[in-house]
């Protein structure tokens, strides 16, 4: 299984987002280039059975290090010769650094590109000021159909809190309407949704899958991942494996401090003792192997007991990996919809409920109106056979294409 690392390269942004998994701006250093080299040395170790791996950049804004970027594909030129993995490069941005040379340098290295960008002005500029103050939709827009004149490939993540949920339908044709080819809806993991009840989720999801066939009605290919991954899951009869959280287990975050995460939404203030793996600087040597709580097979690659850990909570942090994709909660065993359910996402239950392997309502709710959703749209595709549809769906189910080495 291919295994995924991100590096959160820095918690300094020029944004002032309302919601913001990254930490302190202000009193946070950035990732140092001794630390870079121990963190690719991390991903190059956990990669070592699978020799596949997503490389990922993240921050705060992880353009604002673009130097470290440079010295990381530097580094993974040269161990590419000596100790070869399959590579794909993710760079998570707010689109707002994206000029034209800036685009050049990413289509070179053939970079795996998502853009942030909320919705239309009245939520971007509300949800993503600029630092300081100012509206971040005008920049942004720019910059996406710039991308889009250049051919630069991208995707879209637009993050929902309970405010903009009915606003769902009105987000989806705006990206329809600027071009965007695929695109997240991803819901703010951290706001308080206990006031929302789910037919907020079953009619605004369902606006969703109105906007979502009209596109395809008019010729247009889009991706929605509320609905095509769900669509997808139909095909396949359900989750497997590969679809699952892999926090701790494929999946891995190192902080500007090296300090090791089970997932980048984990890292924060960088001050969670207890969801701490260890630190690349402890070295690689340290990783060890221990069975997974939910599949007594199966393995997961955690890091062992560095000193730079106490004991007690690196216990905890590897019982909250462990545990992820262990259902508590006895309802999604018994749900007819578990198979199609994203209740094994260990970070969002997490921020919701405090454990990983305990969803909350809110997923509960916005899965279950995904499903519902997605089977709207194949039950209208089915009456009404789109071939810019089939051609969509043909196109889904190939794998993912990896690089040899960055350019």
């Amino acid at each position: 299984m291919r295994q995924k690392v991100t590096l959160s390269l820095t918690h300094r942004c020029n944004m002032g987002c309302r919601y913001c998994y990254a930490g302190n701006k202000d009193v946070k250093s950035d990732m140092t280039q001794e630390t870079l080299a121990q963190g690719l040395e991390f991903a190059w170790a956990v990669s070592e059975e699978s020799r596949e791996l997503e490389l990922g950049f993240f921050g705060g804004e992880p353009l604002l290090r673009r130097d470290l970027m440079d010295e990381a594909f530097a580094w993974v030129r040269r161990r590419q010769e000596q100790d070869p993995r399959a590579l794909a490069f993710i760079l998570t941005t707010n689109g707002t650094l994206l000029d034209e040379e800036m685009l050049q340098w990413i289509r070179r290295h053939r970079i795996h590109l998502c853009i942030s960008l909320d919705g239309p002005p009245e939520i971007q500029d509300v949800s993503r000021p600029l630092r300081g103050g100012g509206v971040s939709s005008r920049l942004v827009v720019a910059n996406l159909k710039r991308a889009m004149e250049m051919g630069v490939g991208f995707e879209v993540n637009a993050v929902y809190g309970p405010h903009v949920l009915p606003a769902l339908p009105r987000v989806t044709a705006y990206l329809h309407e600027l071009g965007v080819g695929a695109f997240h809806l991803t819901p703010d993991i951290r706001a308080d949704w206990e006031g929302t009840p789910p037919k907020a989720f079953a009619a605004s999801f369902a606006g969703v899958a109105r906007e979502y066939i009209r596109a395809f009605e008019n010729g247009r290919e889009v991706g929605v991942d509320v609905i095509d991954f769900k669509i997808k899951l139909f095909m396949k009869k359900g989750h497997g494996e590969e679809d699952r959280c892999g926090m701790g287990r494929n999946e891995w975050a190192v902080a500007p401090s090296g300090t090791v995460y089970p997932c980048e939404r984990l890292i924060g203030e960088d001050d969670a003792s207890h969801l701490q793996l260890g630190n690349v600087a402890d070295g690689t040597g340290v990783l060890k192997r221990v069975p997974r709580a939910d599949s007594p097979g199966a393995k997961i690659v955690v890091l062992g007991m560095p000193q730079s850990v106490p004991r007690r909570s690196l216990k905890k942090a590897k019982a909250t990996v462990e545990k992820a994709g262990a259902l508590a909660a006895p309802s999604c065993q018994e749900c007819s919809l578990a198979d199609f359910c994203m209740h094994w996402c260990g970070c969002s239950n997490y921020h919701q409920t405090g454990r990983s392997n305990l969803p909350s309502r809110m997923i509960c709710a916005s899965e279950t109106a995904a499903i519902l959703a997605s089977q709207m749209v194949l039950r209208h595709f089915e009456k009404r056979p789109n071939a810019v549809f089939e051609k969509h769906f043909a196109s889904l189910l190939q794998p993912v294409d990896c690089q040899s080495t960055p350019t």
